[in-house]
Formats: structure tokens, C-alpha cells, sequence
């Protein structure tokens, strides 16, 4: 039996709204609409149309991030029968008073060979709630345009803060 009373609640709540963040990046990429990203930032130049960063926003429980990152990784290899992640390195980078956790890997998917890194962060938590907000940076690129675009990559990371 429903209760009598009924609240209608609104979404976005203002109780838990997307922390606010800043992030630097080239001149002139644009931002675009991305399904299951907050947006994406594609490069203009002709030279790198594929280069892109997708930020994504997602709320976890303490420990839950390397989960959240295998089943993105599952959901896709399920659309593709041939597409494999390998995720070759990990570490963490301290900016001022935020960590990352960085990851460096590559998505195969038949012919098509690219890089990723993708950078996570954790927002202030003020509230005191078991529930962390996630950003996170992915960059993909093709593999043999790593070395090309890495300090592109390192500065765009850097200019990454919570407003």
C-alpha cells in the first residue's frame, strides 16, 4: 500500500549536484555531447581529428574506482566480440593538494589500435558522506601518436581543479 503523502522530487538535485571543476585545454577544440560523459573536448586540428578527451563523472564507494574501470572495460568488449583493454601501467600524480590515479593502456578492437590514459580524481568530500564523486579525464589516441601529444596530456592534467 503507497503512502498518502507523496513528495515529487527534481532532478538534478541541488543536495548532490556534479562538483564544479576547471580544465585548461587547447585553443580552439570544441565540446561536444557524449553518451555516459559529462563532455567531451575533441581537437579541430586537421592534422589530429581522432585526438580527444571524454570527462565523466561517476559516484563510488571508498575502494570501488578499479571495479567501476573493469566493468566499463566489460561493457564495451560485450558490443564488440574482438575488442580487448590492457591496462599496462598505474601510478598516482600529486597537483597542488589533489591525487590522481593514472592509467595508462590500450583499447584493440579488430584493425583499430589506440592509446588511453585516463586520469581519475576524488572531489572534496564535505559533506562526510560514504558516496565520493569521481571525475574523470580519458584521452585517446592513437598509438603511434603518444609521444607527440604527452606533454599536451601531462598540461591538461595539471590544469584540472575543483572550483
Amino acid at each position: 500500500m503507497l503512502a498518502q503523502t507523496k513528495t515529487t522530487l527534481n532532478y538534478p538535485h541541488e543536495f548532490r549536484p556534479v562538483p564544479r571543476f576547471l580544465l585548461d585545454v587547447p585553443e580552439g577544440w570544441t565540446v561536444v555531447e557524449l553518451p555516459g560523459a559529462l563532455y567531451a573536448v575533441a581537437s579541430v586540428d586537421p592534422e589530429a581529428p581522432w585526438l580527444n578527451i571524454v570527462v565523466s563523472h561517476e559516484r563510488i564507494t571508498a575502494g570501488s574506482h578499479d571495479l567501476a574501470f573493469v566493468q566499463r572495460g566489460t561493457e564495451l568488449a560485450a558490443e564488440y566480440d574482438d575488442f580487448v583493454v590492457e591496462v599496462e601501467k598505474q601510478f598516482t600524480l600529486e597537483v597542488d593538494d589533489d591525487l590522481f590515479l593514472m592509467r595508462q593502456g590500450a583499447y584493440s578492437y579488430g584493425e583499430v589500435k589506440t592509446r588511453h590514459f585516463e586520469v581519475s580524481t576524488l572531489a572534496p568530500n564535505t559533506l562526510g558522506s560514504p558516496i565520493n564523486d569521481m571525475i574523470t579525464l580519458t584521452f585517446l589516441l592513437p598509438l603511434d601518436a603518444v609521444e607527440h601529444y604527452q606533454e599536451l596530456i601531462l598540461e591538461t592534467v595539471q590544469s584540472f581543479r575543483f572550483a
